[in-house]
């Protein structure tokens, strides 16, 4: 695979002509190193033919590694600093611009979210595991509306299913978020499917709820994981979902259909 030394990016090596690029961004107070050990990314682009890189954030106000999905807790500037990113490895790595995706966990998720408001020329779509977004962003209306995909436990005591107004920022509830963008998105369908055990003990169950039927095409796929906890799951909360590999099928889906639009784009 290929390497650099400062940040790990992960690829078959050569690196396929227009292959997709996957910015995997980890949660507050954690690491690059620590979600690439934990996430299987890297496994997933060698066999899948992407690219997936991992970036660290920077220490926020409080010493604590963070990413600024404007939380007003430091003035790193993230957006202009992950775009850049991905025009450098765009270009480095003749990589798909219309095939960019960003995910994360928590405050990964939350990053991911600010990029779909602020950056949708760039980001393709996007996704959140146990992510949610500052209220600052729960406003956005982008004139260009990405898909996502949340995955998210009713009782992530961290990021509440149902928001909170007990910290200082105030978070909005999931239900809300999947409103919003399903408004921007102009969904006409939703489908609700329960995915199928895979635990000894039934501890949680998870829904897939699907809209569709948007305009533009874009789907809104979310995950909720009934009695689920603040985890990336198939790796811990719950073995019903795998994480990564539901993010990937979601991104690899908008991959096939952007190359079936670009002949009608405008």
């Amino acid at each position: 695979g290929v390497q650099t030394c400062a940040l790990p990016i992960y690829a078959p090596d050569p690196v396929p002509a227009g292959a997709p690029l996957v910015v995997v961004l980890h949660g507050y107070t954690s690491s690059a190193i620590l979600i690439r050990a934990y996430s299987n990314w890297d496994e997933l682009a060698l066999s899948e033919g992407f690219v997936a890189v991992f970036p660290q954030g920077t220490e926020d106000n409080f010493g604590i590694n963070h990413w600024n999905a404007n939380f007003g807790n430091s003035d790193t500037d993230d957006h202009s600093f992950l775009v850049a990113l991905v025009q450098h490895l765009q270009a480095e790595y003749d990589l798909s611009p219309e095939c960019t995706y960003s995910c994360g966990m928590s405050n990964g998720g939350f990053m991911s979210y600010s990029l779909a408001c602020e950056h949708p020329d760039v980001f393709s779509a996007i996704g959140s595991v146990t992510g949610s977004m500052t209220p600052a962003d729960m406003g956005c209306t982008p004139e260009e509306v990405v898909s996502i995909i949340h995955l998210h436990g009713t009782e992530d005591s961290t990021v509440p299913y149902e928001g909170s107004n007990w910290d200082f920022w105030g978070l909005p509830s999931v239900p809300s978020i999947v409103n919003h963008w399903t408004e921007l998105m102009g969904t006409t369908t939703m489908e609700q499917t329960a995915l199928p055990n895979q635990e000894i003990v039934d501890v949680t169950s998870v829904d897939l709820l699907r809209y569709a039927g948007a305009p533009g095409g874009q789907e809104f796929h979310h995950y909720r994981v009934n009695g689920g906890g603040h985890e990336w799951f198939g790796v811990w909360g719950s073995p019903d979902v795998d994480a990564t590999a539901v993010l990937w099928d979601f991104f690899s889906a908008d991959r096939k259909s952007t190359r079936l639009n670009s002949s009608h784009a405008n």
